[in-house]
């Protein structure tokens, strides 16, 4: 077998994790990135086995498409020779695709590119023996009009550096492709289009069948064993669908933009058909096709649908600029003058409610109010970041554009520090668990505290009864409202005009289907259950699901405790003990890892993709944190914000809660380095590392409330986390747009080098999207919530007074309640 299969291969088994394992992103120094002898020891053993059975050989040849280039190269030079010999075989060797269901001008063109190579090899033979000026300028002349065919050549994909460091990205030049325009007749042109084809295998072909180990085998193992060696196996379906978790090579091609994605396929599919039969063995699976190119209908003012999209950011943003100029010109000296302005017209609400003054204004103060959670702020802006920090490496991996990617994640696990990457998760459950708390505190508070008098004395038990079922109604439906609009805004944005912000040979839009058919799944937060098998419409949106679930049945709790604190509780830790108990006997049946931690064991990366249907965006396996929120909202509820503990009982509790959250950020190192672990391991950290850190985190956030939080209640207090903060919910829609536009638009591909390169990576992707936030939470999402309150909140001409947006009381809620 030749060596470029065994690099190919290893190749295949190692990319498989950048797409399934969820915090690993790069590394740090070059040595780290280096396979040592023992690494390749170990590959070069699991190449042998998968190689020493003739029934599980990979049948693919790579080396196909090396020969395929050479050949292609030296026929070029052959051409720059004056040798044409090469070119009429190739020719010859293109003419069954005129009976194709393709394009013909798209067969007119490729024939006409063969036939203006010849016409060049000519016209160096005839220079070689041109002994006067007229001849030499004559062809001088044509060597100019004829140059355009070897930019046809160089913007083909070659076979890159750090191939056996596992470089599939063979992507050529998009550049050099795109500028290529060359008048074929008076009436027509012969324009480059850039094509990068992705080939796939079999699933009899999957490598990851040869990862199993003893204690783990592969349900997905298909050898086929038979008595007699000469007899072929019989491929199951099963053995003849593709293998599409990744591409098995990335290639890109220069061809006419008169042939289609289609033409393209076409051909591509009736060559290798052609080979697989001369071989006798199947060699692809399947080709994807993706071509760009100048084509006036590509431009977005050919997309109907961008273009009624852009006409309504036009409208908003008129609305916004006429009702700033109002803001600041009528409303707000009527304000300085009179002491308060009237508001009677509910079109000069609507004005007001997008005014970029107001809402600016609103963002950036940082005044302390009265019964505020101030050190929410903080909490909520730290995991935003560390969501970004993680989701920075990740759409790094998962784009495949980096060549380097396979050393790095590699490596990556063996490093203690790298686990801060790895357990990015965690910051979701710092979400859940904030969002939780803030429903509980705010429904204890606003709902079933008393309702008291001017002196003091309690008129109704409640503020708001319960009973009443419009009350239900609007507890849900405005909840809905606050979260929906803004929520639909982006997922049109990310479909229709952020799909033509950029190009590139990785460009592609971020939703591939573009949400057709599961977008209704998103709009009734039900995408972490619905069409699951199908496609995910922004895929990251799983939180937002969940948090809308748990937040429609956290009433059942609230009102449990209200009615019996010691029942209630009681509720809420049993919720959070079946929830831990389910995860574990999944965990234990399934043979998924206690968490979606990478380790250097890469068998593990086939059960990740089905640990994330099954177990991570199930709310009944994410509600712990939840719980443990809601629990924490009632007793800083209970205790109003103040609560004195002893010196020695804080300094205690303080060391249990950094001892859990250490445990669960650090805590799995071991394993996710060696890839080993035992199964009391195992069964403890499934069942109590989640648990462990929202306590941690739950106990932080109510000692820098009730006033033990010493010197970390004055960091997550901080102001500066204020304006951030407001601006959280609009930042965790954008910022994995954000992330892969800027993959996507890579006009070369991207190569891990330093802590250095990676931080100033993050730093940018977390202040774009903080920057992108604050216009779309202007446009969208504060003037639902303005609007929100003036409806159901009925608010009165002289409450309209104050800053437009008094959402003080929300005390730094992470998604508007």
């Amino acid at each position: 077998m030749k060596l470029s299969l065994f690099i190919f291969l290893k190749l295949f088994i190692l990319l498989y994790i950048s797409i399934s394992i969820y915090g690993i992103r790069y590394e740090y120094n070059n040595n780290e990135w280096e396979d040592n002898n023992e690494d390749q020891t170990i590959d070069g053993n699991i190449l042998h086995n998968i190689f020493r059975d003739s029934n599980t050989i990979f049948s693919l040849e790579l080396d196909i498409f090396k020969d395929i280039i050479y050949n292609f190269l030296n026929a070029t030079e052959n051409v720059k020779d004056g040798d044409d010999s090469s070119i009429f075989k190739i020719l010859d060797l293109l003419q069954p695709i005129k009976n194709l269901d393709i394009s013909p001008n798209c067969v007119a063109d490729i024939f006409y590119y063969g036939y203006i190579t010849t016409q060049y090899a000519r016209m160096v033979n005839e220079k070689k023996v041109c002994n006067d000026c007229s001849c030499k300028a004559n062809v001088s002349k044509y060597f100019d009009e004829y140059e355009w065919i070897f930019d046809v050549v160089d913007a083909m994909g070659k076979v890159p550096s750090a191939v056996m460091s596992g470089n599939n990205l063979w992507v050529g030049s998009w550049h050099t492709c795109r500028k290529i325009d060359v008048v074929k007749n008076q009436n027509q042109n012969w324009k480059g289009q850039y094509c990068k084809l992705q080939f796939q295998p079999y699933n009899r072909n999957n490598p990851l069948s040869q990862m199993a180990t003893s204690e783990i085998p592969d349900p997905t193992l298909t050898c086929v064993k038979t008595k007699n060696i000469t007899e072929p196996p019989k491929w199951s379906e099963w053995d003849n669908e593709c293998f599409t978790m990744l591409p098995l090579l990335n290639f890109g091609i220069c061809v006419p933009d008169t042939c289609t994605e289609y033409d393209i396929k076409t051909i591509l599919q009736f060559f290798y058909k052609k080979i697989e039969s001369l071989s006798g063995s199947k060699l692809i699976c399947n080709v994807n096709v993706a071509c760009s190119s100048e084509k006036a209908e590509n431009s977005i003012i050919f997309d109907r649908t961008s273009m009624y999209v852009i006409y309504f950011l036009t409208a908003v943003l008129g609305t916004i600029i006429f009702g700033t100029f109002y803001d600041i010109y009528v409303h707000q000296p009527s304000i300085n003058i009179n002491g308060s302005s009237k508001i009677d017209s509910i079109f000069i609400h609507i004005l007001l409610a997008f005014s970029i003054y107001s809402n600016g204004k609103y963002v950036l103060a940082k005044n302390k109010i009265t019964d505020q959670i101030d050190c929410l702020h903080g909490a909520r802006v730290l995991s935003m970041m560390w969501i970004i920090l993680g989701h920075t490496y990740w759409y790094i991996c998962t784009s495949l554009t980096a060549d380097n990617v396979l050393q790095t994640l590699k490596n990556f696990p063996k490093y203690f520090h790298n686990q801060i990457v790895i357990q990015a998760p965690l910051a979701v459950d710092s979400f859940f668990l904030l969002s939780g708390m803030l429903t509980s505190y705010l429904f204890f508070k606003k709902v079933m505290a008393p309702k008291l008098d001017k002196d003091g004395n309690i008129i109704k038990k409640h503020s708001i009864d319960v009973k009443n079922i419009s009350f239900w109604i609007i507890f849900y439906v405005r909840r809905y409202i606050r979260l929906t609009p803004v929520y639909i805004i982006v997922i049109i944005l990310n479909i229709t005009v952020f799909t033509h912000l950029s190009n590139g040979p990785f460009w592609r839009p971020i939703e591939l289907n573009y949400c057709r058919k599961s977008w209704w799944t998103n709009l009734i937060y039900m995408n972490n259950f619905l069409l699951q098998d199908v496609e995910q419409c922004m895929g990251w949106s799983w939180y937002l699901a969940n948090d809308f679930q748990l937040y429609f049945i956290s009433p059942l709790y609230m009102l449990l405790i209200n009615y019996n604190e010691k029942l209630g509780i009681i509720g809420c830790c049993g919720t959070i003990i079946i929830s831990s108990i389910y995860r574990l006997i999944v965990t234990l049946i399934k043979g998924y890892p206690p968490g979606p931690i990478l380790t250097t064991k890469l068998q593990i990366v086939r059960l990740i993709d089905e640990f994330w249907t099954n177990v991570y965006v199930k709310p009944y396996a994410r509600c712990g944190p939840y719980m443990i929120g809601i629990m924490v909202g009632y007793f800083l509820y209970k205790y109003k914000l103040k609560y004195t503990i002893g010196k020695w009982k804080n300094y205690f509790l303080w060391s249990i809660s950094t001892i859990m959250g250490l445990y669960s950020v650090f805590g799995m190192y071991p394993y996710s380095s060696t890839g080993e672990i035992t199964k009391f391991h195992l069964i403890f950290y499934t069942l109590f590392g989640g648990p462990m850190f929202s306590l941690s985190l739950g106990w932080i956030l109510f000692a820098c409330s009730t006033g033990n939080g010493g010197i970390v209640k004055k960091i997550l207090g901080w102001k500066a986390f204020v304006p951030l903060s407001k601006l959280t919910f609009c930042t965790y829609l954008m910022h994995p747009i954000i992330l892969q536009l800027y993959n996507f638009s890579r006009p070369h591909p991207f190569h891990f080098t330093s802590t250095f390169q990676m931080l100033t990576l993050f730093s940018v992707a977390a202040t774009a999207s903080y920057f992108v936030a604050f216009f779309i939470a202007c446009a969208f999402e504060f003037p639902v919530t303005y609007l929100d309150k003036l409806i159901f909140d009925r608010v009165h001409t002289k409450k309209t007074d104050v800053l437009i947006h008094n959402e003080i009381k929300d005390n730094g809620k992470l998604l508007p309640k």
